[in-house]
C-alpha cells in the first residue's frame, strides 16, 4: 500500500505538471534535498517539483531494497526523475548496492535509466559508467563490464585521472583485448580535449606503447610483419606517434620479447 500511494501520487502530480513541464523543471532553485534547503517560491507551485520532493523524502528514509522499488517505479513516470534527483538517488544506490553486494541489480537499474531517462544518463554519465563498471566486475558480469568500459572510453577526457583507474583495473584483470579497444577509443577523444591532467595522459601513451607491442609481440611470426603492424597501431594514438625510427625500435624490441633477433 505504501508504494501504490506513492505511485498514484506520483502520477497525478506528472499529469497536472505536463502542460508546464518544460526547461522549467531543470531550473536551478529546488534547494539542495539532502540539506533539506527550502525550495525557492516559483518552484512550490510546480507540481513536479513537489512530486519529485516527496519522492526524495521518501527515499531518503528508505533502506536499500526499498530504495530500489522506489527509484525503479519513478523510472517509469515520465518527467520526474531530473538530473539532480536521478544522481541523488543513483549516489545512495550505488553506495547501499556496495554495502549489500547487490551489484547486478544496480547494473539492471542503470541500464534503464541509459534507455529511460536520456537527460540524466547525458548530464551524469561518467558516474553512471563509473557506478556500471563497479558493480559489473563486482558481479562478474563480463560482458556488462566491457560494454560500460569501452562507453566509459568514449568519453575518458571526462576526468582522465579516473579513466586512469579504470585502465590499471583492465591491466590487472589480464585482459588485454579489452584494455587495448579502451586506449584505441580513449586516443582521439583525449587528443580532442585535453585534460589538465596532461602528465597521467603522457604516462598512459607510454603504457599504451608498451602494451601494443606486447600484442603484436604475441601474434606475429615475421619480423616484417612485426614491422608493418606496429606502424598500423601507432597510427592510431597521433601523428607523432607513428614516426618510423619509433616503429622500428619498437619491432626490436617486440624481436627481443619473442627472441628472434634479427642480424644477430
Amino acid at each position: 500500500m505504501f508504494l501504490e500511494s506513492l505511485d498514484l501520487e506520483i502520477d497525478q502530480a506528472c499529469r497536472a505538471g505536463d502542460a508546464e513541464e518544460s526547461t522549467k523543471a531543470d531550473a536551478e532553485g529546488h534547494g539542495d534535498r539532502r540539506t533539506g534547503e527550502p525550495a525557492a517560491d516559483a518552484d512550490r507551485d510546480d507540481p513536479l517539483a513537489e512530486a519529485r520532493d516527496a519522492l526524495w523524502e521518501r527515499f531518503d528514509q528508505a533502506d536499500g531494497d526499498e530504495r530500489f522499488r522506489l527509484f525503479g517505479n519513478a523510472i517509469d513516470q515520465p518527467g520526474l526523475i531530473d538530473r539532480e534527483l536521478g544522481f541523488d538517488c543513483l549516489d545512495l544506490l550505488a553506495t547501499d548496492a556496495r554495502s549489500a553486494g547487490d551489484h547486478a541489480r544496480l547494473v539492471a537499474l542503470l541500464e534503464r535509466i541509459e534507455r529511460q531517462c536520456p537527460d540524466v544518463d547525458a548530464s551524469e554519465k561518467t558516474f553512471i559508467l563509473e557506478w556500471w563498471i563497479d558493480s559489473a566486475r563486482a558481479a562478474g558480469l563480463r560482458d556488462q563490464f566491457a560494454l560500460a568500459a569501452r562507453r566509459r572510453a568514449e568519453v575518458a577526457d571526462d576526468a582522465f585521472h579516473r579513466f586512469q583507474g579504470l585502465l590499471d583495473q583492465t591491466a590487472f584483470d589480464g585482459n588485454l583485448p579489452l584494455l587495448l579497444d579502451l586506449y584505441r577509443i580513449a586516443g582521439p577523444v583525449v587528443r580532442a580535449n585535453p585534460d589538465p591532467y596532461d602528465w597521467i595522459i603522457k604516462s598512459a601513451y607510454e603504457e599504451a606503447l608498451a602494451y601494443e607491442v606486447l600484442d603484436v609481440s604475441l601474434n606475429t611470426v615475421s619480423p616484417d610483419d612485426r614491422t608493418a603492424r606496429l606502424g598500423e597501431r601507432m597510427a592510431l594514438y597521433g601523428p607523432n606517434i607513428g614516426e618510423p625510427d619509433l616503429i622500428d625500435q619498437l619491432a626490436r624490441f617486440a624481436s627481443h620479447l619473442v627472441g628472434d633477433h634479427p642480424g644477430s
